[in-house]
């Protein structure tokens, strides 16, 4: 299950963030196998600045669930201290950490921090670069346009090795590949524009990196976002969820929009992420 700390209907945030968390407990026990909070700052679209504090409390209480992130945006983080975060909410949960990853999308996120959204590509690759490195070999010496380290030790290292499973949100066909030759998970999500027709497009790209970089399809696994209702009828859940996802897809082409009135459809839309 996705958790966006999402606020609809105004609610008070401690009622917002306080009735998340009880669901993402009760998935455990109503059998899902995952939770993954967002990371997304300054609107009601997301409370959740940070899905390493949600998911410690979490697994504080829970002994089987799996403790996914979707995604940490790493543009905006420092690597160093996400490798330590996640490496710790590892120990914690004795080994069940998902680290899904992305480079975010709303322009309104990058200029509240101060950082150029056309740079985070290059930010991107190299948070990947350090936090690998941190997981795996437990020293950080790297040097980049971003980030520069010389022989940094990184402590804890994680429980699973030699690193969490490694998941990266994907639209642009250079993104796809990157993910392959990494040898990462992929997550989609069908509300971005991403239709089945290109998806299986996409995959092409995928497999093509995971060929290049030397690494086996059968073990990687594709996680797809979906909006699922449950009612007794079709009509009767068009009904119910009709207002709530009118006002999901209004806020997100508020957000991911040019110049306040241009809904991006895909990251090929948006110059920043060509």
């Amino acid at each position: 299950m996705l958790h966006l700390f999402e606020n609809p209907i105004n609610k008070t945030e401690h009622q917002v963030v306080n009735e998340q968390l009880e669901l993402m407990v009760a998935a455990e026990e109503y059998g899902f196998d995952s939770i993954w909070p967002a990371e997304h700052h300054f609107t009601e679209y997301g409370y959740c600045a940070s899905p390493a504090l949600s998911l410690a409390a979490v697994a504080s209480v829970t002994k089987r669930v799996r403790l996914g992130t979707g995604v940490v945006i790493l543009p905006m983080n420092h690597p160093l201290r996400v490798a330590e975060d996640y490496a710790f909410l590892d120990l914690m949960s004795d080994g069940r950490v998902d680290f899904g990853m992305g480079r975010g999308y709303q322009p309104l996120e990058f200029q509240r921090y101060g950082i150029d959204q056309t740079t985070t590509r290059q930010r991107f690759e190299e948070c990947v670069d350090v936090i690998r490195m941190a997981w795996r070999e437990g020293v950080v010496d790297y040097h980049g346009e971003f980030y520069d380290f010389t022989d940094v030790p990184v402590r804890p290292r994680p429980l699973q090795e030699p690193q969490p499973p490694m998941w990266m949100a994907c639209l642009s066909p250079e993104t796809f590949e990157m993910a392959g030759a990494y040898g990462h998970n992929l997550l989609l999500g069908s509300v971005f524009g991403l239709t089945p027709e290109l998806a299986v497009e996409r995959r092409v790209d995928y497999y093509r990196g995971l060929a290049r970089a030397g690494h086996s399809a059968e073990d990687k696994q594709i996680g797809c976002l979906m909006m699922v209702y449950v009612a007794d009828t079709k009509e009767k859940a068009e009904a119910e969820y009709r207002d709530a996802c009118q006002w999901y897809f209004n806020t997100i082409a508020k957000y991911v929009s040019v110049e306040g009135d241009v809904p991006i459809k895909s990251y090929e839309m948006y110059n920043a992420f060509r």
